[in-house]
């Protein structure tokens, strides 16, 4: 098993580590830099509101992406009217028609979700649904629902007897569902909508390349990282854990409350790990691919910041367990 790590005291100073200059997929840590990226572009006090027009038989769906949207959120919210629906139609061009990533493999698929990366469907990542893998290439939203897509602006026969239901979401709340449970989907969706807020990039490529350019103007060194998506599940995506623990330190230094959003120890995707050093105040994100997990966060006691990826073709049980070793070495040694 390889382990790449890197330590960083309160300064930013490197002060442990090993083959930290070596790039490796950070699997799920991709998502600490692309939902950072987005935070900054759209700004932590951000709503995102989603609008539902009820026409008649037909659902306009406008505004702000969904997020965490499900499917019995979707049957509570439009309860009335639901019966009654047969046509949807986006109002939407943010982002491309390029649905799935190119470069995902279909070793990971199980990593990944059936729905399709559009604006406005359901979310069956992370809270639940038959739909995995390539079983579903449409929109969850109109599978569900037997909704038929329409593309013209059916406004325009229109009874004007229509009524309009409003969704809210906090940003806030929207990252720390990303990073605690994960999700793939949501840090997708996320990234290419702030690229587009950002300078109207629509695509994975121009997403991706907006989140490198901001990091590079965070300070890291373009030769130690390479995006390719916001969620990590592309093995093309590098980063050493050199850039990764100092894009910790700055978050760490610079936005304190983001911090707040990474999982704790026996939270999230940390349950049942890291519980040993809970009194070590540790916020971290994890990932996981075949043959790669990872690690990076923050002790606030200690008042460090790490970065960890451990390769190799041994069980994610025991890549982790290094992993979660090490760290508990690390933060307990005087």
């Amino acid at each position: 098993m390889l382990i790449s790590y890197a330590i960083r005291d309160s300064e930013g100073n490197l002060i442990d580590g090993e083959n930290y200059h070596m790039l490796l997929p950070p699997a799920s840590n991709m998502k600490i830099p692309s939902t950072y990226y987005s935070y900054k572009v759209l700004g932590k006090d951000k709503i995102l509101r989603t609008h539902f027009r009820i026409d008649g038989e037909v659902l306009q769906i406008y505004g702000d992406p969904l997020f965490i949207f499900s499917k019995s959120e979707f049957e509570k919210l439009l309860s009335r009217n639901i019966d009654k629906l047969k046509f949807v139609n986006y109002h939407n061009h943010m982002i491309s028609d390029e649905k799935y990533h190119p470069d995902w493999m279909v070793g990971d698929m199980r990593y990944c979700y059936g729905a399709p990366i559009e604006p406005f469907t359901l979310d069956e990542n992370c809270l639940g649904g038959s739909h995995k893998g390539e079983e579903s290439m449409e929109s969850l939203l109109e599978n569900e629902f037997n909704l038929s897509r329409i593309s013209s602006d059916s406004s325009e026969n229109s009874s004007n007897n229509y009524n309009i239901i409003t969704r809210e979401i906090k940003l806030k709340d929207v990252i720390s569902h990303i990073l605690n449970i994960s999700c793939n989907f949501s840090a997708e969706l996320l990234m290419r909508y702030a690229a587009w807020h950002d300078n109207r990039q629509r695509d994975w490529i121009g997403a991706a390349g907006n989140v490198g350019n901001f990091l590079i103007k965070l300070g890291l060194d373009p030769l130690e990282f390479e995006v390719r998506d916001g969620s990590g599940l592309s093995r093309t995506n590098l980063f050493s854990t050199f850039e990764l623990s100092n894009l910790m330190w700055k978050i760490y230094r610079g936005d304190l409350e983001f911090v707040s959003y990474f999982p704790e120890p026996g939270k999230g995707t940390l349950l049942n790990r890291l519980e040993e050093i809970v009194d070590y105040e540790v916020h971290a994100k994890t990932g996981t691919i075949r043959y790669i997990s990872s690690l990076t966060g923050v002790s606030l006691r200690k008042g460090i910041t790490f970065s960890m990826i451990a390769y190799g073709k041994e069980t994610t049980e025991e890549r982790q367990e290094v992993l979660d070793r090490l760290l508990k070495k690390i933060l307990t040694r005087n």
